[in-house]
């Protein structure tokens, strides 16, 4: 008596039934997987935009507060005379840029210091007064993904008030500057998804 031995296998429509299903869970897992991915990397992306802000402003407000602090007391007076500007500690006051007179990095000598807006970019711009003259000049980015003012809202904004907290645009009369710092999430590309950061700064020598 001879035994026939019967190989069973898969027909070719369980293979292709197979195939369609393994397919459909590896396109379901790939999506959660890019989802959680997607939601990690802006996550992160809008932390990292958050604190570039935050240590921008903190920066900004440190050195305005030591505007008008002079170790060099002849040199905001002499402003006048050797260079045509105004004599007072804050030399420019705009809704975009700020610029002042201080020792703001404790060296003994005065500093000019000028915070301003350039397309999305906020930069800090740092002379040194050298005996009749600004020289030195230093020009560098503190935070950027801001709206650009040309296309939406100002990124960057001061506002200048006096001793009794009245808008001012007299600079010897300045006394209370505000900042708003408003940092746009370039991760989604919509405004609407800004973050606002403000500082109301005193500077103690005006």
């Amino acid at each position: 008596m001879r035994l026939q031995h019967r190989q069973k296998g898969f027909t070719l429509v369980e293979v292709v039934v197979f195939s369609a299903i393994f397919t459909i869970v590896l396109a379901g897992v790939y999506q959660m997987y890019w989802t959680s991915h997607t939601t990690f990397t802006r996550g992160k992306t809008k932390v990292d935009v958050h604190q570039h802000a935050r240590v921008a402003l903190e920066r900004m407000t440190m050195e305005i507060r030591m505007a008008g602090f002079d170790p060099m007391p002849a040199v905001i007076p002499l402003q006048g005379t050797c260079c045509g500007l105004p004599t007072t500690a804050i030399q420019a006051a705009s809704a975009n840029a700020v610029q002042f007179i201080g020792d703001v990095e404790s060296t003994g000598t005065a500093q000019r210091v000028q915070y301003r807006l350039v397309g999305g970019q906020v930069l800090r711009d740092r002379e040194t007064w050298a005996g009749g003259a600004w020289t030195g000049l230093i020009t560098q980015a503190l935070a950027d993904n801001l709206p650009n003012p040309l296309v939406g809202e100002k990124g960057l904004q001061f506002t200048y008030r006096d001793a009794s907290s009245n808008p001012t645009a007299v600079l010897a009369n300045i006394r209370l500057i505000t900042i708003e710092v408003i940092v746009q999430d370039m991760s989604t590309g919509k405004t609407t998804e800004s973050i606002r950061l403000r500082s109301d700064i005193r500077p103690r020598n005006l």
